[in-house]
């Protein structure tokens, strides 16, 4: 990249980089949006090659910072983690609903959506949800209890014989 720009978010859409762009830069903050071409390419692949980055100059950074910080609680696309300065997009409400639908193929990872679940709800202080999140966590936590024990009921009848 660039000397003098540095990241300050990551998102899994070119769409959500652009709000959080647009949003900065109606403050006067001057941004660019990096890698969405190659996210909207491979869509699938996403998050794993590393999102879409939005970075901004260096003299810039505490200003955009504080425009995001500012409108996290009322934005959708950029949530309250934060790590070294980049903010990271804390994806376990939504990724607990679409690993309990993946667990309706592939049921072991209907343990994995309720963990992803349960981090969320325990292990994260203070996460104030939108309704959207709530309806994805309440989704992950039925979807994944209902396989999870009806994995087990097909266990305990096959070990039983009946």
């Amino acid at each position: 990249m660039n000397e003098g720009l540095i990241p300050v978010g990551v998102f899994e859409t070119a769409i959500e980089a652009h709000l959080a762009l647009n949003l900065i830069e109606s403050e006067g903050v001057e941004g660019h949006v990096s890698d969405e071409s190659l996210s909207q390419l491979t869509w699938h692949f996403g998050k794993a090659m590393g999102g879409v980055k939005l970075y901004v100059w260096d003299s810039d950074f505490d200003e955009a910072m504080r425009i995001l910080d500012i409108h996290r609680e009322r934005s959708v696309a950029i949530k309250q983690e934060s790590v070294g300065g980049v903010l990271k997009r804390s994806e376990t409400p939504r990724g607990a609903a679409r690993v309990a639908l993946l667990a309706m193929i592939m049921p072991p990872l209907a343990f994995y959506s309720l963990y992803l679940a349960c981090r969320v709800l325990f292990l994260i202080p203070n996460q104030g949800f939108t309704k959207r999140e709530k309806t994805n966590l309440t989704f992950a936590f039925c979807l994944s209890s209902l396989i999870v024990g009806t994995a087990i009921t097909i266990l305990v009848k096959i070990s039983s014989g009946k």
